[in-house]
């Protein structure tokens, strides 16, 4: 003999579907509040502009403290822009794997196109995934303001659309004394926004000089044998 299957009520359901569903119920809710905490991370963290350079550096990998001091090594030759009386570079590296799965590469993405729409940066360091990636997006100045083009080899050179806008650090004496292990790396320089201040101003100029420091060529050593 059937039974008619009673018709539960409203809080009757609730519990009943708390009961079959509540772990993908919890792990839902705690992967929005974990991008949650990554963009208001972001938003509080990305604005240092207490340097007379900063540079915004995204790779496939991080890098350690050793392998990549580069702030150390650009603040000599950088003016002071902001009037403290030292020469002071910021140096902010984000991370984004070539996957972009995982939930730190989304914290990641969050934090740096934060500092893109802000402007919160002057030179940018890219390696070429990420070169590649944000290609298309308006965010560089055109290189050929900060570096005399006509001493750069054309295949060094990147363009975006007809405007060069990106130049490959080729046996870069400051990467290399770094050891550092990425090949491909790009230097550029973040647009200037319509409503620029002095100092940013002050810091893009500064910005001609770290370009021109990273662009010293190793010393190729030569076997007379």
């Amino acid at each position: 003999m059937s039974e008619t299957k009673r018709k539960l009520g409203f809080w009757e359901s609730i519990e009943n579907f708390w009961y079959y569903y509540k772990c993908w119920v919890v792990l839902g809710v705690l992967l929005a509040l974990g991008i949650w905490l990554g963009v208001w991370y972001a938003s509080t963290t990305v604005d240092d502009t207490s340097g007379d350079l900063t540079v915004v550096s995204l790779f496939a990998h991080p890098l350690t403290s050793e392998e990549y001091d580069i702030d150390r090594r650009l603040a000599g030759v950088v003016a002071d822009a902001n009037g403290d009386g030292e020469s002071k570079v910021v140096l902010k590296p984000y991370y984004i794997t070539e996957k972009k799965t995982s939930e730190s590469d989304q914290v990641s993405k969050e934090q740096f196109e934060a500092g893109l729409q802000k402007c919160y940066g002057d030179l940018l360091i890219l390696d070429e995934p990420s070169l590649d990636s944000y290609l298309p997006k308006d965010i560089f100045e055109p290189i050929g303001n900060y570096v005399d083009l006509s001493q750069i080899p054309e295949e060094d050179i990147v363009y975006r659309g007809d405007v060069p806008v990106a130049v490959k650090l080729t046996n870069s004496k400051v990467l290399s004394d770094m050891r550092f292990i990425i090949d491909e790396v790009y230097v550029s320089v973040m647009f200037i926004p319509d409503n620029a201040s002095e100092k940013t101003l002050a810091c893009r100029e500064n910005a001609k000089d770290a370009i021109a420091e990273l662009l010293v060529q190793k010393e190729i050593e030569v076997n007379d044998e």
